[in-house]
């Protein structure tokens, strides 16, 4: 995987965001630069080390699960050092589970988010926990959005099951993603943008994967599809994904197939609502 650094320079305060959603990495970008700070990114584990060594970061914002060297053995490695022994690192995680957090605590890391509830504001506030406020520049604030501009486009709350979603309740509360970007509607498009460019071929990579009962390519597209959704605020369409992607740990196609023709029904409305919000 590549990793692009926002200068040459190698000079300066450095994070290193790692995390293989590129929707993530954008965001969490944007945030930074804003900041003051200068930017590495990493779509996996696998080039870590090396880039810690190179940039000399101040901070690692690290996703815990990734198909190619997770977060887990990143920071055990990170850990293992004496040269990036204190090195801050806050954890993304999908789970809340009392087993994450032990795990987080126990690899010694200063702190988490969790995706699924995931905004600019959240990660402003951790690291400025982490780093200390006199540590981060002031940041620059987003536009704010006007009255009209953050209503509510209609109904209610993501339902529980895609198929429910895609028959006509709407799936994306662009409150609620406003809020996720700090009222930022450059970056709001932007993530829309992504979603709408790289879903047909994730939905096409799973497709040929269970026609293939390629059980690694099922999962990694799985994942990659589950945490765009969960960025925008789909939930159950994320969990469809997350289920294709369980489908494929376990190698279990025909349900995978199945699973794929509800996400593939639902997906053609979420385009249209997603087109419609910015």
């Amino acid at each position: 995987m590549e990793n692009r650094a926002e200068a040459e320079p190698r000079e300066g305060r450095y994070v290193l965001i790692v995390d293989d959603s590129n929707m993530v990495r954008h965001t969490v970008s944007s945030l930074l630069k804003g900041m003051g700070f200068r930017v590495v990114e990493a779509a996996d584990g696998t080039q870590v080390k090396r880039l810690v060594e190179t940039y000399r970061p101040v901070l690692v914002i690290l996703d815990l699960s990734m198909p190619e060297k997770g977060g887990v053995a990143v920071l055990t490695e990170l850990r293992a050092d004496r040269r990036s022994r204190e090195l801050p690192v806050i954890v993304l995680t999908g789970a809340a589970d009392q087993r994450t957090v032990r795990q987080v605590a126990r690899l010694k890391a200063n702190g988490y988010l969790l995706k699924e509830n995931l905004t600019v504001g959240k990660m402003r506030e951790r690291i400025r926990a982490v780093l200390g406020a006199e540590a981060v520049s002031a940041p620059i604030p987003a536009a704010p959005a006007s009255a009209s501009e953050v209503t509510r486009a209609a109904g209610e709350p993501s339902r529980p099951t895609a198929a429910s979603e895609g028959a006509g309740d709407r799936m994306v509360n662009r409150t609620e993603l406003l809020e996720r970007v700090d009222q930022d509607l450059e970056l709001l498009q932007h993530l829309v943008d992504l979603f709408l460019r790289d879903s047909p071929a994730l939905v096409e990579g799973m497709r040929q994967a269970i026609a293939a009962a390629d059980p690694e390519a099922l999962q990694r597209a799985g994942h990659t599809l589950k945490g765009m959704l969960g960025n925008l605020g789909v939930r159950a369409l994320a969990e469809t994904a997350g289920r294709l992607e369980a489908a494929g740990q376990q190698q279990r196609f025909t349900e995978a197939a199945a699973m794929l023709a509800e996400l593939e029904q639902a997906l053609p409305s979420l385009e249209h609502e997603l087109r419609q919000i910015t």
